[in-house]
């Protein structure tokens, strides 16, 4: 991958050769092969993935602090899966990086992380840690996302530990 640079948000170090580097602005176009992306700045990110999230099956990501000088986003979860009888909620922490825009819109790449605190019978437990990663669409005003959950199983039972699936969310309004 000789030669290959990738730019992110605000002014970054691009390593050009190993004793030499570059300094880069977020306006800059970086080009790899024939696509071209124009960067984004951070504000702007942190300006549009504000607010509440909603994924198909009805979970809420609310996302009430941004810090964009250091990419990183929080807030809190709560699940949508009323029917259990269980409510597990969770605070978010996550970051963004690499923010680009091509003929599709303005992207940002997302990753954040819940670890899980369940209320049943007037106990709460944490019980699980789930990790998100995905491509936020700030055009579309949604997140779609890979998921992977860690829970507290029998030891003796290790495939039931682990399940992956995709989010899809988009803005409430």
């Amino acid at each position: 991958f000789k030669g290959l640079a990738l730019r992110t948000m605000g002014n970054a170090s691009v390593q050009k050769s190993p004793n030499q580097s570059e300094e880069i602005s977020a306006t800059e176009s970086a080009t790899y092969g024939e696509m071209k992306q124009e960067t984004q700045p951070a504000t702007e990110v942190a300006v549009k993935i504000q607010g509440q999230w909603k994924n198909e099956l009805g979970s809420v990501m609310t996302i009430d602090r941004v810090d964009a000088s250091q990419q990183q986003f929080f807030g809190r979860y709560e699940n949508g899966d009323k029917a259990s009888g269980i409510t597990a909620h969770g605070l978010v922490v996550g970051q963004f990086v690499q923010c680009w825009k091509d003929d599709e819109g303005n992207h940002a790449l997302v990753a954040f992380n819940v670890s899980w605190f369940v209320m049943k019978d007037s106990s709460v437990t944490n019980t699980s840690i789930c990790s998100w990663t995905g491509i936020f669409d700030m055009d579309k005003d949604k997140i779609e996302t890979q998921w992977i959950l860690a829970n507290k199983k029998d030891p003796n039972d290790r495939w039931g530990t682990y399940r992956t699936n995709q989010d899809f969310f988009t803005r409430m309004k």
